[in-house]
């Protein structure tokens, strides 16, 4: 396809979907690399660590730890719910003490998997504080950190995978049709809608000479003598003004709460006979304004919005577009032989 309209528009659909999808994938890896130290813990953890690794300076957060005895702090935590959602314990390992965050307060099990974590306010304030006053040699053993063991570490990473990974792969898909469609512009869903009115080269170049004729703004549409033309962010929307079936003005009022109207928005909405949309949005004038041509253009079409026709639309569409053209005919053949006489 040669340099015309229709091919800068398809190279605009593309270069946008490669554009767009490479933010996107560049995001996501900002975002891994962002949390590299998370992931990292998730693929290599959990860490079996001891009393002496528990007080280094430079810990893992995903650990797992074994001790000699468990204690009852005599402290739960409910969240407020009235159910208990985690009890605290103490873990003797070698000649310190860790605490933990459990699910159930079990003495007998020794050995826990889970977040190391700074020791809350709220902690600190109901079991460290009262031991510091009673017993501030006992306390004194505590390691400066709690584990976690009541959630899984790897829960978050888990959520972004099933979120990030099907992202992932549609952008990765994105991309290789916009390559493809990059070195085969005929692949393109415009270039094969636009097919059906004859050859691509030929409707191509029709619609070349009318825009370099003279094309009218209809909020983000251009209007030439035989088409509609409605760019998007990824695609474009193309409908021959002769084979337009119905056609209505669209108002939509926005409302406060569901209740209070705000603003109204107008739209054109036009229907060709394949059964595509155009949906047109502008100011009312230009809206009404784009009607009125459309009317001149093609009287034979159905003009106005009514139930009944969403209704014909939706379940007899084929008649309906039979109706119209044989309305164009007649209108056709009355208007040749007024012509002749």
């Amino acid at each position: 396809m040669g340099e015309n309209f229709i091919s800068r528009q398809i190279g605009r659909c593309n270069r946008n979907l490669l554009i767009v999808n490479l933010l996107v994938l560049a995001g996501l890896a900002g975002l891994a690399y962002a949390n590299r130290s998370y992931l990292s813990a998730c693929l290599r953890g959990p860490y079996s660590m001891n009393a002496a690794q528990l007080a280094a300076p430079h810990l893992h957060s995903f650990a797992r730890v074994s001790g000699e005895k468990a204690y009852d702090s005599g402290y739960s935590y409910d969240r407020g719910s009235g159910a208990t959602t985690g009890h605290f314990l103490a873990l003797k390992i070698g000649s310190r003490l860790l605490l933990v965050k459990a699910k159930d307060l079990d003495l007998s099990r020794l050995s826990y998997t889970g977040t190391l974590v700074s020791i809350p306010d709220n902690v600190e304030f109901s079991i460290l504080d009262p031991l510091r006053q009673k017993s501030p040699r006992i306390a004194a053993l505590f390691l400066p950190l709690m584990l976690d063991a009541t959630a899984s570490f790897r829960e978050s990473a888990i959520i972004a995978l099933l979120f990030c990974l099907p992202l992932a792969l549609l952008c990765l898909w994105n991309l290789k049709k916009a390559v493809a469609r990059q070195a085969h512009p005929e692949t393109h869903p415009l270039a094969r809608r636009l097919a059906r009115y004859g050859g691509l080269e030929d409707v191509a170049h029709a619609i070349e000479q009318e825009s370099q004729e003279g094309m009218e703004k209809f909020g983000g549409a251009r209007l030439t003598r035989n088409w509609v033309l409605r760019p998007g962010l990824f695609g474009f929307e193309a409908a021959r003004i002769p084979d337009l079936v119905w056609i209505y003005k669209k108002v939509t009022t926005q409302k406060l709460n569901g209740i209070i109207p705000i603003s109204k928005s107008y739209a054109a909405r036009l229907l060709d006979r394949y059964g595509r949309s155009v949906e047109i949005q502008a100011r009312k004038k230009k809206v009404e304004a784009l009607l009125q041509i459309l009317h001149g253009r093609v009287p034979w079409a159905v003009f106005g919005y009514s139930d009944q026709l969403k209704t014909t639309a939706k379940t007899s569409f084929n008649t309906l577009a039979a109706a119209v053209a044989q309305r164009r005919q007649e209108m056709e053949k009355a208007t040749g032989q007024a012509a002749a006489r």
